[in-house]
């Protein structure tokens, strides 16, 4: 067993004797030797061993930044930034601070945080690059925007950087930017970093990255809520980074990207955002993009999607996401003619309690080549009827393709996947629409579990709209409490299971679902075992007490995806 004890991250500062301070301007008078001492993870240290220890300093006296933070025990998972002997840090303080001040120490706090990005600049006049700090007290609030901001840093491991001091215990300092973005990234900004921080902009997005050129920009540990757009990025961006946030409660879309390449979206809580059950999604990955990564993320109660993927992407990894309570789970799709996206996985995700507003759809697809589906559970959405647990379609808009086809759905795996209590068909595949059809090539399904519940009419297990060419079946089980001879739909045609055999020569395919050890588990149920309620709402007003300085494993998708999937035998990658 590990444990952890209190540790301290602790600023060396100059004493009186000697000390380094900037005048009104912000421009430094003297020079300072300070260094941050590191993070450190401690095994069993006596109480007085929890700072580490560093060589006496006769001109140096030490502030306690955060003085109650408990390492998780996943340490490694939150970015770690080491002060250089050369950094600067401008602290800012609604509450105690004095535009007149230096900024140079806490009692010497600026009060706004226009005052702060002033001398911000004025430590980097020329903009070439610095990995100077500016920090927010804890438990403040502004009613001022970022503005745009315009400084970067040197690289990935001397980032500047836009964070937090005072006790972990106190909230995040809250930026409420009014009609303004409550944080704005300007044109060729690199390597900055912005954690910890409450963003809302009542007009416009909480954080925007809607310039160009942007590299290497660093969001960790914030929450962006009750704003139109949560966390938007519409401009040319590489490296761009969204971890251990919160995207909530915003009308219009939760999260909206474009033009991204690199981009990593990672063990976020995105959550009831969206008015619009047709239009809103908690998030909306358009393109281009290249090299988008969505993994580990907790994504509920989205008005209409909880993630639509359009295309055309290049290298799209979505997996080890838990979504619940979402109308539509999530399409992956292209909408104009002659598109695909290409290479993309959906693994290991948790997809339950599904639908809502007379609505449910698990996982569509659209034109795609070179895409894996695989080790994913799909269950409960017994409330609502529905289109399918997997749909392979046309794009909604099927006349941007009047005289012509669509690209195929290319090269598809389905492997291992578990559909159970969908409401509604199992598999569909959608292969032809108002004259205009989507051809399958290379579609291989195999080793996969349906099972679809009884209802007062047929539902197909799988329903194909036309021929079955193109595609593979192989040791896949299903079930359906209705008749036999109703099991699946081949081009408006009932089939029992011999039929289906015959037509599709699925010969390794079996009739039955194996004896799950739990099959009802949900997110709901999850929040029970913890002494919690058993809905989805008390469950989620207890996940987003999470923060650096509150993390509970137990309120991570990795622990709950692994309860979850232990009740239908998945392993847990």
């Amino acid at each position: 067993m590990r444990f952890f004890t209190l540790a301290l991250i602790a600023i060396a500062l100059p004493s009186l004797f000697g000390c380094a301070n900037r005048d009104s301007s912000g421009t430094t008078t003297a020079p300072t030797s300070a260094t941050l001492t590191p993070m450190q993870e401690e095994t069993n240290p006596a109480p007085e061993e929890t700072q580490q220890e560093e060589e006496p300093q006769a001109e140096e006296s030490q502030l306690v930044v955060d003085l109650d933070f408990v390492p998780p025990e996943e340490t490694e998972g939150w970015t770690e930034f080491v002060r250089a002997n050369d950094t600067e840090i401008v602290f800012v303080s609604s509450s105690e601070g004095n535009d007149n001040n230096d900024g140079a120490l806490p009692e010497t706090a600026v009060r706004t945080l226009a005052r702060g990005k002033a001398i911000m600049e004025s430590l980097d006049p020329n903009n070439e690059g610095s990995e100077n700090w500016m920090v927010l007290k804890r438990g403040d609030t502004w009613n001022e925007s970022f503005r745009t901001w315009n400084r970067s840093g040197i690289s990935s491991s001397q980032r500047l950087l836009i964070g937090t001091y005072g006790p972990g215990s106190d909230p995040r300092p809250r930026v409420l930017g009014g009609s303004r973005d409550g944080f704005h990234v300007g044109h060729n900004v690199r390597h900055v970093a912005i954690v910890g921080i409450h963003l809302e902009s009542s007009g416009n997005s909480a954080f925007a990255a809607t310039s160009n050129n942007m590299v290497d920009i660093l969001v960790e540990d914030c929450v962006m809520t009750r704003s139109q757009i949560g966390f938007q990025a519409q401009g040319t961006s590489d490296g761009l980074k969204v971890r251990r946030s919160q995207i909530t409660n915003n009308p219009t879309l939760g999260m909206f990207t474009q033009r991204t390449n690199n981009m990593l979206i990672e063990e976020n809580i995105i959550d009831s955002n969206g008015t619009s059950i047709t239009h809103n999604h908690n998030m909306y990955i358009s393109h281009p993009g290249t090299n988008t990564t969505i993994r580990n993320n907790l994504i509920t109660r989205g008005a209409n999607h909880g993630l639509k993927f359009r295309g055309p992407h290049v290298n799209g990894v979505i997996e080890g996401n838990v979504f619940a309570g979402n109308r539509n789970s999530v399409t992956i799709q292209c909408k104009d003619q002659g598109e695909r996206n290409v290479n993309v996985s959906f693994r290991n995700n948790v997809v339950v309690e599904i639908g809502h507003d007379g609505q449910h759809n698990p996982l569509r697809v659209t034109t795609v080549r070179d895409l894996v589906i695989e080790n994913n559970l799909f269950a409960h959405a017994a409330d609502y009827r529905a289109q399918a647990g997997i749909q392979f379609a046309l794009p909604r808009h099927v006349d941007s393709a009047p005289n012509g086809n669509w690209p195929a759905i290319e090269n598809v795996t389905v492997r291992g996947n578990v559909l159970y209590n969908i409401n509604g068909l199992g598999i569909h595949f959608q292969d032809s629409m108002q004259g205009k059809a989507v051809e399958i090539v290379n579609m291989n399904f195999t080793n996969n579990v349906i099972s679809v519940p009884d209802s007062d009419s047929p539902r197909a297990i799988i329903r194909c709209d036309s021929a079955t060419s193109g595609l593979t079946l192989s040791n896949n089980s299903y079930d359906c409490p209705n008749s036999n001879s109703q099991w699946f739909e081949i081009n408006d045609s009932w089939h029992s299971f011999d039929a289906w055999v015959s037509a599709t020569g699925d010969s390794t395919s079996a009739v039955g679902i194996p004896s799950f050890t739990d099959p009802t588990r949900t997110l709901s149920e999850y929040h029970g075992t913890l002494g919690g309620g058993t809905n989805l709402e008390a469950f989620l007003t207890e996940a987003k007490r999470q923060s650096k300085y509150t993390w509970r494993l137990e309120y991570t998708p990795k622990v709950i995806a692994a309860y979850i999937r232990a009740g239908y035998d998945l392993d847990q990658p």
